[in-house]
């Protein structure tokens, strides 16, 4: 956690620099396009073995959450067999699935897209989930429909280019949505309380 700090503001700042000067015309790999052009052959071998290394890194974990969910966490089962069994055809699933994504990394899309991607749905999941954690009135159909509903909200905005707003607004209607699913069937029900008293007045 200590050498995290440094080295993220370090390569963070090698990324400005060399887009700057305009080694790269994309800027999720300005910074490796900076040292494949400036830096001697034994440190650019050295950087970029790290750089398999984290990616390698992320994949496994990826691929250990998949099977992990479908092997265990989606059955209600605590058969040693039927772990095994499961175990099994999620080790297939996790081999099917590298094939399509090698295929999508082969076509050099931006990486620096892929994470503004992954955190427009973050800021439309972040509230829902985490206020679901405190508040028992917050069903799984509410938590679920303001997420979807926060993260549609952003779609236009993101494709548009206006990432700022892209990501406030799903935060926004997320939190409205969750609000009113949750008081508005009170709400109603001391609405209709009082109609109730007043015709009975």
């Amino acid at each position: 956690m200590v050498l995290a700090v440094p080295i993220m503001l370090f390569t963070g700042f090698l990324g400005i620099v060399s887009s700057g000067l305009g080694y790269s015309a994309h800027p999720s790999v300005a910074m490796f396009s900076m040292i494949y052009t400036t830096f001697p052959t034994a440190l650019i071998v050295f950087v970029f073995i790290l750089a398999l290394v984290l990616v390698m890194s992320t994949v496994d974990t990826l691929l250990n959450a998949l099977v992990t969910s479908f092997s265990i966490d989606l059955y209600d089962s605590n058969a040693v067999g039927a772990i095994k069994g499961n175990l099994r055809w999620v080790k297939w699933i996790g081999l099917i699935i590298i094939v399509p994504s090698a295929w999508i990394a082969s076509k050099g899309f931006s990486v620096l897209y892929l994470f503004l991607l992954a955190d427009l749905l973050c800021a439309g999941l972040v509230f829902p989930l985490f206020y679901g954690l405190f508040q028992p009135k917050l069903t799984e159909r509410t938590a679920t429909v303001a997420s979807v509903l926060g993260i549609a909200s952003g779609v236009p905005f993101f494709l548009g280019g206006q990432l700022l707003i892209s990501f406030v607004t799903p935060i926004a209607v997320s939190v409205l949505a969750v609000f009113v699913g949750i008081y508005s069937p009170e709400i109603k029900h001391r609405w209709l309380q009082l109609q109730t008293f007043r015709i009975k007045g």
